[in-house]
């Protein structure tokens, strides 16, 4: 039996991005329950990792971080085999902590080296992964705040470009990491009330 590409609309607005973008910006997936948010963001990500460009005499392979924001899911770590921790919640911990003692900070910094070491984690394609809670619960203190300087965090790292799977839903943290990037893409089922949803919510936004 022939091998089957697992392909959707989205693949070609994919593609326009990559080569509009040459890997310059970070890309933000969304959209309804159950309709592959999460399958895509992790075999794209993957794929770029794996890439090799050519830059002058040598071949060079793009730095990609993929940030799991479905809180309610958490996909990606069992999707790619990750173990459980580290997580968002040890980062979002240790983000309320550098807030509470430096109460008149707009937003917190932390060291590449610390990023990588503590809170990310490194599947065997060489992609980086900040993967979500299995517990439910442990994601109730995330916030619009956390998201924004995680956000901040990775776009100082050397990064060529940020993948971030969010949930269906409008919470606040969702609504930041939208704000934050600078590109979109939006999954539906095929059906008219779920598309004037999420146009519903772009345009809200």
């Amino acid at each position: 039996m022939t091998n089957r590409i697992f392909r959707r609309k989205i693949y070609d607005q994919i593609k326009l991005w990559k080569e509009e973008n040459d890997g310059k910006s970070a890309l933000l997936i969304e959209g309804a329950r159950r309709v592959g948010k999460s399958t895509i963001a992790k075999e794209l990500s993957i794929a770029m990792t794996c890439l090799s460009i050519q830059k002058g005499k040598e071949l060079y392979r793009p730095k990609v971080c993929l940030c799991d924001l479905d809180l309610d899911s958490s996909d990606i770590s069992s999707l790619l085999g990750l173990p459980l921790e580290p997580n968002i919640k040890q980062w979002s911990d240790d983000i309320s902590k550098q807030y509470e003692k430096a109460k008149k900070m707009d937003t917190v910094f932390f060291s590449e080296w610390d990023i990588k070491q503590n809170y990310l984690q490194q599947h065997e394609s060489g992609l980086y992964v900040l993967t979500a809670p299995e517990i439910k619960t442990e994601g109730i203190t995330i916030n619009y705040r956390t998201v924004s300087t995680i956000i901040e965090n990775l776009k100082l790292c050397e990064f060529d470009v940020i993948i971030v799977d969010t949930g269906a839903n409008i919470l606040d943290y969702t609504i930041s990491a939208i704000l934050a990037a600078t590109d979109i893409l939006a999954l539906s089922t095929c059906d008219v009330v779920s598309a004037k949803r999420i146009d519903g919510v772009l345009e809200d936004i």
